[in-house]
């Protein structure tokens, strides 16, 4: 009994991941079209969508109003009908059911259109109402949009804080509150559940950039400061949202040049978490990114060197393999967070638990062993997000725990 328990205790330690993959890259289907960087995109179901945007050719910029859907089931690229307006650069997109939106942008004023990917075609909606910039922010929550801050692409030293709601059922806008923070373009957005979340950033001057983080409640009409973004300031990142977490990376880093990193927010417990870089080949300023189920496609923009990209890179994450992965089993940890004092409650009693570290690497197994429904685990452990596989006659489960003291 007495080392049963200390193996139990000793096994709580690690960190697991299991065989499927998780917190990885892997690259797929160059775009055909011409590389560039500040273009539009969002996804709707089970496809992709990107177009716009521009690319200096060494005398004079370029810009673009094509428009293309990638399907990860084919890893395949498709021309689409080009967005409605002119060349659209630095402006930004949002999904509201299965429509697509595209406003803003430096080169076409506040016009919003609409893409219907029944029909397959665009059409002409209200106007935005706020000043015509570029660099904006924008998410949805149900049935709404909402686009703000930016930067004035007629006055290159206005930012701006304002906010507003779009509501297809009527074609209107309404003002909202505020961003609370500093104005700034170059921002990052994206929901989970019922709240919008926006961060990072870059003052009309060029000479700060931010990691600060805010919530806004819908209900409330309410933000909220949240956790910072990692440890770097940054502006011109890409953000999505899988299952429920929240995702910021890429973009220029003040101070640091171009990065490829990644890192995960948790809104149950207001934490970010680092995960793997993208390959080294690709760093640059990501100018797409959309969440498909339990992956997220990110591409094209402008790498270190100043060269365009075309490269498109899938990202599966941790999120994926959390919970219920086969059979009936599935077991709860509680509390959590916790100091690493915690109960394992399982649906069936566990026959074996695995522990490999942030790579992938198998630490620890215990097999062959009928461990009780309720399983006492108490070991310290270092601040940080851990993950648990648990095996039964049912099935298999894995679950997150978080420690955030000793």
């Amino acid at each position: 009994m007495i080392l049963k328990w200390l193996l139990v205790a000793f096994f709580t330690n690690l960190i697991f991941i299991n065989c499927y993959a998780q917190d990885t890259w892997a690259q797929k289907s160059d775009f055909p079209g011409q590389a560039r960087e500040w273009a539009v995109y969002f996804s709707i179901g089970s496809v992709g969508y990107a177009g716009g945007g521009s690319f200096y050719d060494g005398t004079k910029s370029n810009y673009y109003n094509d428009f293309w859907q990638y399907n990860p089931a084919l890893d395949k690229w498709t021309r689409k009908p080009n967005m409605g307006g002119s060349a659209r650069v630095g402006g930004i997109g949002f999904t509201i059911g299965n429509k697509g939106f595209v406003c803003t942008g430096s080169s076409t004023g506040t016009d919003l259109w609409e893409y219907d990917t029944v029909k397959n075609v665009w059409m002409q909606r209200a106007n935005f109402p706020g000043f015509p910039r570029s660099g904006c922010v924008a998410f949805s929550i149900g049935n709404k949009g909402f686009v703000g801050m930016g930067q004035a692409y007629s006055k290159k030293d206005s930012c701006f804080r304002d906010f507003y709601e779009y509501n297809p059922a009527n074609d209107k806008w309404k003002k909202i509150s505020d961003f609370p923070g500093v104005a700034r373009w170059g921002a990052v957005g994206f929901s989970i559940g019922n709240k919008g979340y926006v961060g990072t950033g870059v003052d009309s001057s060029f000479y700060q950039y931010y990691n600060d983080f805010w919530e806004y409640d819908t209900m409330k009409d309410k933000w909220t400061q949240k956790s910072d973004i990692g440890v770097q300031t940054r502006k011109n990142a890409v953000g999505f949202n899988i299952l429920n977490k929240g995702y910021i990376g890429f973009g220029f880093i003040n101070n640091h040049g171009i990065s490829n990193d990644l890192w995960e927010y948790d809104p149950s417990v207001d934490s970010w978490t680092q995960l793997s870089s993208c390959d080294a080949s690709y760093t640059g300023f990501a100018s797409i990114a959309f969440a498909i189920g339990k992956k997220a496609y990110v591409g094209w923009g402008l790498d270190f060197n100043g060269q365009y990209r075309n490269d498109l890179w899938e990202y599966s994450s941790l999120a994926a393999g959390i919970g219920k992965d086969k059979g009936k089993n599935n077991f709860e940890i509680f509390p959590n967070p916790n100091n690493g004092n915690f109960i394992m409650k399982s649906t069936y009693p566990l026959t074996s638990i695995e522990i490999s570290d942030v790579e992938g690497k198998l630490l620890y197994r215990i097999s062959d062993f009928n461990f009780n429904n309720s399983i006492n685990i108490n070991f310290p452990l270092k601040n940080g997000i851990y993950f648990v596989k648990g095996i039964s006659n049912e099935g298999i489960s894995i679950n997150k725990f978080i420690v955030t003291s000793q």
